[in-house]
Parts: C-alpha cells; structure tokens; sequence
C-alpha cells in the first residue's frame, strides 16, 4: 500500500467503494470465492443461550467470537451484544467452559477437534448444531482495488486464474 491506496486485500464481507471482487466488478460472485468460512454455535452446558437453527437466543453475557472475525459484523448487525475478548478459538472455549460467556459463534473445524480431544471442555461446552445447520457461511474474497483493475485488467485476471 501506498499513500492511502490499496492493491489487492483478502477479505469476507463489506466492500471498500472502489474495489471489485475477484476482478469482476463489484458485485459479489460466489462461484469466485477463495474458499468459505464456517461458523457454528457454540454453547456452555447448563447456560440460558440456546440455538436452534435458525434463531440464536443470547444471554446477557454477550456472544463470544474471535477478535477480528468478520462474523462479530453479522452478528451486530443483527442486534447481538458481541464480545471480542480473545483471539483463539481454544480461549474462547475454555471462557465458554468458566462460565465468562453462554455462547461463542467460532469456525468449525478448530472448535469441533477441541471438543474431541479435550474432556475439560467437552463436559462444560457442546457444538449447538445438531442438524449441522452453521450459524453462517461467509465467503472470501480477493478484493482488487478499482484503479489498479482499471489500468492492467488481464494482469489481474491472471492473477485470479493462479489462484
């Protein structure tokens, strides 16, 4: 980056202005995205938070999620008080496990593993998706800033085509 202006960004949701995703213009293409995040419920046995699907019901405490995961947007702009206290998944857990927090939206594969192998945590934490259904999916994207598309579109192209 250079003097305020930007290249190429790797990201999920909301756009910068003058971006275009992927090289394509600026609407979003699902069948362009680098891969999808996953993010399940994640509930402390015993608490008030429930999750059944389609509606999260918080408690008081807030809803846990990892400090910068995209997710914490979605979840705000659903009117949910979020709390971004940790940066790991097996922290959030193991605040879920001490009663800090009812509930965590986290990515799956990480959390799921931890509750395996962990019988500390898998006593006080359970996966709160047992129809598998994930509280969102979120793609990601390489975003291209608009002047740099604008100036060498088959440069990016290509580079989108390698990746």
């Amino acid at each position: 980056m250079f003097s305020g202006s930007w290249y190429y960004i790797y990201r999920t949701s909301g756009t910068p202005a003058s971006s275009v995703f992927s090289g394509r213009g600026s609407q979003a293409d699902p069948a362009r995205a680098l891969h999808a995040d996953v993010y399940h419920v994640f509930l402390r046995k015993g608490g008030p938070a429930s999750w059944d699907g389609q509606r999260l019901q918080a408690s008081p405490k807030g809803v846990l999620v990892q400090r910068g995961y995209v997710v914490a947007n979605l979840l705000r702009e659903r009117g949910f008080d979020v709390r971004e206290s940790t940066g790991s998944a097996p922290d959030a857990l193991r605040q879920l496990a001490a009663g800090m927090f009812d509930v965590a939206v986290l990515q799956e594969a990480l959390s799921e593993r931890l509750l395996r192998t962990d019988d500390a945590l898998s006593g006080r934490v359970f996966k709160a998706s047992p129809t598998s259904v994930p509280y969102a999916v979120l793609p990601m994207y390489l975003l291209v800033g608009a002047p740099v598309y604008a100036n060498d579109p088959q440069r990016v192209d290509a580079i989108w085509s390698t990746i």
